[in-house]
């Protein structure tokens, strides 16, 4: 009997709408994922979810790549800066590497139950500190 390796496909790319209603113009820009700030999931995948908040890697390895914010982070990831945030257009897996992907950072109107922000509130003081890092973007619930 041969060995045949079971094939398990990942396609959630179109799953997971950040934007509340899409307008058209809409502000993205590519930027690349540094797979190592990535936390593996239960089947040691390392998944970034379309809606998740992406922040600049300013110090150490993955230099001027992104990763999922962490208030806990010390190389930026911990930082919401305007100009150095985003919200990822779909998912993307980056598992066998850094991997680029769409981010949103202007003239948006995010749906907040569809946003990944990785232990930030999605209300008062962190909202507030959303809203200064995406000044042209709307954040609501549908």
């Amino acid at each position: 009997m041969p060995y045949t390796t079971p094939y398990v496909e990942f396609n959630t790319q179109e799953t997971g709408k950040p934007l509340l209603h899409w307008t058209g113009a809409e502000l993205a820009d590519s930027v690349v994922i540094h797979a190592s700030v990535v936390t593996a999931d239960a089947n040691s995948r390392r998944v970034v979810p379309a809606g998740g908040l992406l922040c600049k890697i300013t110090s150490g390895n993955g230099l001027n790549n992104y990763g999922p914010y962490s208030k806990t982070a010390t190389n930026g990831q911990q930082t919401l800066t305007q100009g150095a945030c985003v919200v990822t257009t779909s998912a993307r897996e980056v598992t066998l590497g850094d991997k680029e992907v769409a981010g949103y950072y202007g003239q948006a109107s995010f749906d907040l139950t569809q946003l990944e922000t990785y232990g930030l509130s999605k209300h008062g003081a962190s909202l507030t500190a959303l809203e200064a890092v995406f000044p042209t973007c709307s954040f609501r619930t549908a």
